[in-house]
């Protein structure tokens, strides 16, 4: 019998339930007796007492409650999320009650301590950027697990070296001590910001396909210069730059484009005037090998990235890769000066931002750049790479 099929209903009667009552009755005892009828070892009735508690933040109760109705029914895939939202919400409380009671100066505050973090699931670029709290949190001597959600990620993320376990959704959970959701985690460690090592790449390529791709751009003599014009516009409708005015910077000497791009927006390279202005991989880019890790490897031997603001810029940035990002004049909110914010402000020390001055005029952030690129470009080392220099302000 499948477990999963027969207990989707239930499953979803209880969330209406607990909603319903929740907004109805004010009486939580009538509620409770009312739920009790379906029977104590009834995983419905289970479910309803869990969300009942989860709304009261009785995070422990509701816990007891949500791993009894997962004995039931162990293959329900809804109970399971339910479980980790509870977990999350626990982990938060006890991690803030112990960094309240640890003191700091100790150089290993969770020495011997495991951490399971629910990696990012909001997108590719939220993955990249917090990344940099699972480095922290290992500097703070845990035993890192990271459950990654978005499984195209796990061959580049398991190249981190602080990452002591990858598992994914679908395995059976080990033992923590904290259960932090990624996304939490700017919040939880924002009096710890001074600990992130910024000026350290977090993420890194695999050093074979580094090599490979060095061979491959260095063949060409001239600057090299990575660009992306189009992000998720599911999300943003402004993370998008029409092609041909990028490859306008092909018009300065000495300069060699490639495509960082992926997906269909490739095509619009057929649609150039010039399509020898801009270099693109085969169709086996970042496929056979992995999301993302022949980008990451070929963006290693690049003198600089340019992109819209999208996962390709985190990722530059997350590997100490130089690179501008061109912003829409309302971009989107982690990019706002916001105290508030400062948690999840990027802060990639390699990144330099380019912005609108009006709403849709992508023309004067082009010449804006074009304006900058000679002086970058002088800043070179002996050997060929880029230096990046905070003092130069077209740096």
């Amino acid at each position: 019998m499948n477990t999963r099929k027969i207990f989707i209903v239930p499953f979803l009667l209880g969330i209406g339930l607990a909603g319903i009552y929740l907004w109805k009755q004010k009486d939580i005892t009538t509620y409770r007796n009312n739920v009790a009828q379906n029977g104590k070892n009834n995983p419905m009735s289970l479910v309803t007492d869990a969300l009942l508690f989860k709304q009261q933040k009785k995070y422990q109760e509701a816990y007891k409650k949500i791993r009894l109705a997962i004995e039931l029914a162990p293959n329900n895939h809804g109970l399971h999320l339910l479980r980790k939202q509870i977990e999350q919400k626990l982990g938060k409380e006890k991690w803030e009650h112990y960094f309240k009671q640890e003191n700091l100066t100790n150089k290993n505050p969770l020495k011997n301590k495991t951490v399971l973090i629910y990696a990012a699931d909001w997108g590719l670029g939220d993955a990249f950027q917090l990344m940099r709290y699972a480095r922290l949190t290992k500097k703070l001597g845990a035993n890192i697990i990271l459950e990654v959600a978005l499984k195209p990620l796990i061959p580049l993320l398991s190249l981190c070296p602080y990452i002591d376990t990858i598992i994914t959704p679908t395995d059976s959970q080990p033992y923590a001590d904290f259960y932090i959701a990624m996304t939490d985690m700017p919040e939880l460690c924002k009096n710890m910001l001074s600990l992130l090592e910024m000026h350290s790449p977090y993420l890194q390529a695999e050093k074979s396909l580094e090599k490979y791709w060095h061979t491959i751009i260095t063949k060409n003599s001239g600057f090299s210069i990575g660009i992306c014009w189009e992000g998720n516009t599911q999300y943003h409708r402004r993370r998008c730059i029409p092609l041909e005015l990028l490859t306008s910077l092909a018009e300065n000497t000495g300069i060699h484009l490639y495509s960082l791009q992926v997906g269909q927006c490739t095509k619009d390279i057929a649609t150039l005037s010039h399509k020898n202005l801009i270099e693109s991989f085969n169709k086996d880019f970042d496929k056979s090998h992995g999301c993302f890790m022949d980008t990451a490897a070929v963006m290693k031997s690049l003198d600089l990235a340019i992109t819209i603001d999208t996962s390709i810029a985190h990722l530059a940035g997350a590997l100490g890769v130089p690179v501008w990002i061109m912003l829409a004049k309302n971009a989107e909110w982690r990019w706002q000066e916001n105290p508030d914010l400062s948690g999840w402000a990027p802060n990639y020390p390699s990144m330099r931002l380019f912005r609108q001055a009006k709403e849709g005029e992508w023309a004067p952030v082009i010449q804006e750049i074009r304006n900058c690129l000679p002086s970058f470009m002088e800043k070179k080392r002996p050997s060929g790479k880029t230096l990046y220099s905070m003092s130069n302000p077209c740096i």
